[in-house]
């Protein structure tokens, strides 16, 4: 009797072990994750970059030669991925499309829940201005008052 709790011992262990190998293997482990991890936090960096880039751009009217925070447009700026130190990249396409790219490292696993189109061959965030936009100072018409006596 002694024989077959040792037996069943046994098959449960390797089947615990094999359950936990499946679950690494399918889930791809913590090295997996932290890639995970560290794309989720580039990505964060384009989105604030793209925002800065549509505010700048609603304020001019055109898109921006670079990213820049102003009075208007305070977003935070990380420029460079903090792993590797690697500058993301901006590129102003026209005066009203742009793009903003890291190197990522699972790009097909990167989605954006905004709207916002993304190349996963580039690791590119596209921005685009919805409509043609005005800067938000315009001129009043002028009109004169006139005292009443």
């Amino acid at each position: 009797m002694s024989d077959a709790r040792g037996t069943a011992t046994i098959a449960i262990a390797v089947c615990v072990g094999l359950a936990v190998v499946a679950g690494l293997v399918v889930s791809g482990g913590p090295g997996h994750a932290r890639k995970e991890v560290r794309d989720d936090d580039r990505l964060r960096h384009l989105q604030q970059i793209r925002a800065n880039i549509r505010c700048q751009a609603e304020e001019t009217g055109r898109v921006p030669d670079a990213p820049q925070t102003t009075d208007l447009c305070p977003t935070p700026l990380i420029l460079q991925n903090p792993e590797t130190a690697e500058a993301y990249s901006y590129i102003r396409v026209d005066d009203r499309h742009w793009r903003v790219c890291a190197a990522f490292e699972l790009p097909d696993r990167i989605r954006t829940f905004d709207g916002t189109q993304f190349d996963a061959q580039q690791g590119c965030l596209l921005g685009r201005l919805a409509s043609e936009s005005k800067p938000p100072f315009q001129p009043m018409d002028q009109f004169v008052v006139i005292p009443q006596n």
